[in-house]
Parts: C-alpha cells; sequence; structure tokens
C-alpha cells in the first residue's frame, strides 16, 4: 500500500471485526485508527481527513447511511467503502453518495486490499 493511501479510520460496532480489520490493515502498512459508532467517529472527527474511512451499516445508533450523509454536510470527503451484511439494501444509495465501494460481509480481503493498492489520494 503506497504511503499517499495509508490512512484508514474503521467505524464498526462489532469489536473483533474491527480489531481484525486493524491489526491486518497495520500489517500491510496503514496508519489505522478504529472507532465503535459513528457517533464516536464524529466526535473525533479529524479536520481534513482524507484517508480511507471503512463502515459497517448496521451499527447501535447511527446507521453507516447516516454517518456518510452527516460527513457530506460538514463537507468531509474521505473515500468511503462499506463493510456491511446488508450490501444489497444500501449500495444504490451508498454510491450514490459517493462511496467508492460496498463489500458484503463475510468478504474477500484481498479484493479490500487490492481496492486500497489501486486507488490513490
Amino acid at each position: 500500500m503506497s504511503k499517499q493511501n495509508n490512512r484508514i479510520h474503521v467505524v464498526d460496532d462489532d469489536r473483533v471485526v474491527c480489531h481484525s480489520l486493524c491489526q491486518i490493515l497495520n500489517k500491510y502498512g496503514s496508519d489505522v485508527e478504529s472507532y465503535q459508532s459513528g457517533e464516536e467517529y464524529l466526535e473525533n472527527l479529524t479536520e481534513g481527513f482524507r484517508g480511507y474511512l471503512l463502515i459497517d451499516h448496521k451499527m447501535g445508533g447511527m446507521t453507516g447511511l447516516e454517518l456518510q450523509e452527516q460527513l457530506l454536510q460538514k463537507n468531509v470527503h474521505p473515500t468511503i467503502i462499506f463493510i456491511t451484511a446488508m450490501s444489497e439494501q444500501i449500495k444504490e444509495r451508498a454510491l450514490a453518495n459517493g462511496a467508492l465501494d460496498v463489500f458484503e460481509k463475510p468478504f474477500d480481503l484481498s479484493k479490500l486490499i487490492s481496492l486500497l493498492n489501486s486507488t490513490q489520494h
């Protein structure tokens, strides 16, 4: 993964998924931070963050789509990738709102790594 796109924020209320993604992405040289909810992410929002944002959709409290919409309202534009068990229900709206892709859980990690490697910020 190139230095240009190695900043990744993961928002998922499943601690196991969050921890696993962080560990794997760290092994690929990424600088990864995790958040347990959309609300927590917004409370800690880094102004000008332009890295990747990996979001689950169905979380306690704010959904992934609601987080995406809040970021649009705040004029914050990270590269968003959804990783969710609800991909068919949200894909059209997520992509229309600017998401790069939507992965269905369980997902192929090699495809995610390939996508991260193929896009530049």
